[in-house]
């Protein structure tokens, strides 16, 4: 009389020979399967997305909300107020091509605030708007 070999648990035993022993379990299989589908969705969704979304940050106090950036001469866009953010004053980020740019906030009644930079990486910049008196002019100093 042949022997029958059956574990608890195991699912419905398969007959080789005359023994009968439980099937192989595939959960190694199903779970390599699953990994290699989320490394997979992972480098497809890394790789079409920017890993530096900026690289300058001009931020300044609640006067410079609205003031106009200008880089190189070239509007950039405006300063923003970032209370929403968690933080007082105003801001404003881009991506700029590294090398040297001149840095230009202008806003009506206020100073136009100049500053050279040297971009090689990300680069932080405080804006300090001076209200204008008429006395000043509004040429960057060298």
């Amino acid at each position: 009389m042949p022997r029958v070999c059956i574990e608890k648990g195991a699912g419905k035993p398969k007959e080789t020979g005359s023994l009968f022993l439980p099937r192989r379990s595939r959960a190694k299989e199903l779970w390599l399967l699953v990994i290699a589908a989320v490394l997979a969705t992972l480098y497809v969704e890394t790789r079409q997305t920017q890993t530096l979304s900026y690289n300058l940050l001009l931020n300044g106090e609640s006067a410079c909300a609205g003031a106009v950036v200008f880089i190189d001469g070239v509007r950039v866009g405006r300063m923003k107020r970032t209370g929403r953010l968690g933080l007082g004053g105003a801001a404003f980020w881009t991506l700029v091509k590294p090398g040297r740019h001149v840095i230009s906030v202008r806003k009506q009644g206020y100073v136009t605030f100049f500053k050279q930079a040297d971009l090689s990486g990300q680069r932080y910049v405080a804006v300090r708007m001076k209200p204008a008196t008429g006395l000043e002019t509004n040429q960057p100093r060298r």
